[in-house]
């Protein structure tokens, strides 16, 4: 295998996969809305009273729900990365007595002036960017003083084995490997960035499960129906035959299977939050 640096990250490619899966939002199972529910659950203990949210890149009722019942007078805003993806929450959400706005904008450059917001969710959205530390310093932004953020990314080990098949595949055929999902931070490393971004206070916690699928189809369905997709070029273009995708399965199965037939999946899920201190002179 010959070894290559992570191709350049298609900023696009995310928009346009939410776009493709808006039709099935807002999700009420699966592996973003459990992350929903635990975002939610976090805010348990958490002493604030915000007065303006943002609920960055919701794609489930479970975000939306926590909010809801915590701070039913609350103005929220709800970001999306597309257009598509923002008009199809927007007739569908009946969580909140009023239909909160729906905004479709670029991670990098939120359209919101400054100490606009006193807590940002993001549920698995903050990756999407490309560049994690600069979302981060953002939403940083965007917060009030005493603002908080709190977030969800996938983990370091997130869909290893899928990963692992893949490289395995491209050295088989003598392929340069295209890289094909994106390398995610570990505990320490979303610590590490939450506090360069300038949060003070900053938490990074883990939750990890292994669970199990019938079939390779069926795990990329999951993935695609979530808005996931490889933001790497040169992997787009390197997928994925008919042939290459059965000669995929059949390797997963050799190395990463249940005793029953199912694919084995590795769920790894970090939460951040940290908190704005005012800034000088603000």
């Amino acid at each position: 295998m010959i070894p290559i640096a992570p191709p350049p990250f298609d900023r696009a490619a995310p928009r346009r996969a939410w776009s493709r899966a808006a039709r099935d939002f807002p999700f009420d199972d699966g592996p973003l809305y459990q992350t929903g529910l635990l975002l939610g659950d976090k805010l348990d203990g958490i002493k604030i009273a915000p007065r303006r949210i943002l609920n960055l890149g919701d794609r489930t009722s479970a975000t939306a729900a926590a909010i809801a019942q915590r701070w039913p007078k609350a103005q929220v805003i709800t970001l999306s990365l597309s257009q598509t993806a923002a008009r199809a929450l927007r007739p569908r959400r009946k969580l909140l007595r009023a239909a909160p706005p729906f905004v479709a904008a670029d991670l990098l450059a939120l359209p919101f002036a400054s100490n606009s917001f006193d807590l940002i969710l993001a549920n698995l959205s903050l990756h999407w960017s490309g560049d994690l530390p600069a979302a981060l310093e953002q939403c940083r932004r965007v917060l009030t003083g005493d603002g908080l953020l709190l977030f969800s990314v996938p983990g370091r080990e997130a869909f290893h084995e899928l990963a692992a098949c893949a490289r395995q595949m491209d050295q088989t055929h003598g392929h340069p490997h295209r890289p094909r999902i994106p390398q995610y931070p570990d505990v320490r490393e979303l610590g590490d960035a939450l506090a360069a971004a300038g949060f003070t206070l900053p938490v990074a916690d883990r939750e990890f499960a292994c669970v199990e699928v019938p079939t390779l189809a069926d795990l990329l369905g999951m993935l695609r129906d979530g808005g996931a997709v490889s933001p790497y070029r040169a992997a787009q273009k390197g997928l994925l035959g008919r042939g290459h995708l059965r000669a995929l399965e059949e390797l997963y199965r050799q190395r990463f299977c249940a005793a029953d037939g199912s694919l084995l999946v590795t769920l790894d899920f970090l939460f951040g939050h940290g908190w704005k201190n005012p800034d000088p002179g603000a």
